[in-house]
């Protein structure tokens, strides 16, 4: 994640949800349920790369005296979302439909992909790493960084209690 163009990650990753919102319309439209489910995979495991992008980008634009407000906007603001989405959403199905709520749905993954990269962050916040080239990018690579993070978690305590309590609740 730190070796790619945040912004670019926060994108990418809103484009493909919505392209896979449009993928559930049409797979919807035929029938294809097993598609549908496919489909809403593929889009949960886009989402995974935008809240870690996100939250780095929001540290490097935020003081580090501010990161503790700037934490707690972030969290009321996906708290509001979560006490008011599921109820917005039912008052959109109800008027539009499935097919009109999933619509919706593209519509605000396209609106915050293009908001976002009209967004001016400084290169040193969206790249801290410097420029990785996909050629650079090897399994071997991959591998290597996985085990280093592993062995991170393991060498600390809080990580590895929080891990665990991950694991056992969900």
């Amino acid at each position: 994640m730190n070796r790619f163009d945040r912004q670019r990650i926060c994108t990418v990753s809103n484009i493909c949800c919505s392209l896979c919102n449009i993928g559930i319309l049409i797979s919807l439209y035929y029938g294809m349920i097993i598609l549908v489910f496919i489909f809403l995979f593929l889009e949960n495991a886009c989402i995974q790369f935008f809240s870690p992008s996100e939250q780095s980008m929001i540290q490097g634009v935020v003081e580090s005296d501010q990161y503790g407000a700037a934490a707690g906007i972030n969290q009321m603001v996906n708290s509001l979302y979560a006490l008011f989405g599921v109820g917005i959403a039912t008052m959109v199905y109800w008027t539009f439909g499935i097919y009109g709520s999933i619509l919706v749905n593209t519509l605000t993954f396209i609106t915050s992909g293009i908001l976002i990269q009209t967004i001016s962050i400084p290169e040193k916040v969206r790249v801290p790493n410097g420029r990785t080239k996909w050629k650079e990018v090897n399994l071997k690579m991959l591998i290597t960084e996985f085990k280093e993070g592993i062995r991170y978690i393991y060498q600390n305590e809080t990580l590895k209690k929080l891990l665990l309590g991950f694991i056992v609740f969900g």
